[in-house]
């Protein structure tokens, strides 16, 4: 997966709003069920969100983009009285599985992309309800929650939250293999 991160040469006006959206937006919850999670879908974050981009002068747009074997998002925040933007780039191999085809898995990596990125890129703050229980995540989570690191360090903490994943070997090895990825560099 790679990142590409750029902005226009001023961002006053564009942190001002960001600042006030981020007063005013809410913690959403975790309310979709994946394989063994939960998480805020897209539908339900955009839902919350553009109503208070509207009032702080934001409005934002996600572009698709990719090849046979990875597909990318760029998300860009503008501020609209100032013309002043934020704006980010993310991408990530397409692994098909037996559950999916490629389309499937391009367009669920998309969505994930397209959640992560804006979240992200305004500071959203997601939490779960979980009632007192804590949920485990499917190993396919695992193993896109791994695809999904940028550094040694996100790896890292991948690796230190799911202790009890440790001895899973489709897990230890996705861990390994991106580890290796990134080489000395990181």
């Amino acid at each position: 997966m790679n990142n590409q991160d750029t902005n226009t040469n001023s961002i006053i006006e564009i942190s001002k709003a960001l600042m006030a959206f981020q007063a005013k937006c809410p913690t959403l919850k975790k309310a979709s069920q994946g394989y063994g999670y939960k998480y805020a879908d897209l539908p339900s974050i955009v839902k919350t969100i553009n109503p208070i981009l509207n009032q702080s002068g934001l409005c934002f747009t996600q572009l698709t983009g990719g090849d046979s074997e990875s597909v990318s998002v760029t998300t860009i925040l503008i501020h609209a009285k100032s013309g002043e933007f934020f704006k980010t780039t993310i991408s990530s191999s397409i692994k098909v599985s037996s559950k999916m085809s490629e389309i499937q898995a391009a367009g669920s990596i998309i969505t994930y992309l397209r959640r992560y990125s804006i979240s992200s890129m305004l500071g959203i703050v997601t939490d779960e309800d979980v009632d007192g229980h804590i949920q485990k995540p499917s190993i396919d989570a695992l193993l896109q929650e791994v695809q999904l690191c940028t550094t040694k360090e996100q790896l890292k903490s991948v690796w230190d939250s799911y202790g009890d994943m440790q001895t899973v070997k489709e897990f230890s090895s996705a861990v390994s293999t991106k580890n290796k990825s990134f080489g000395n560099n990181s």
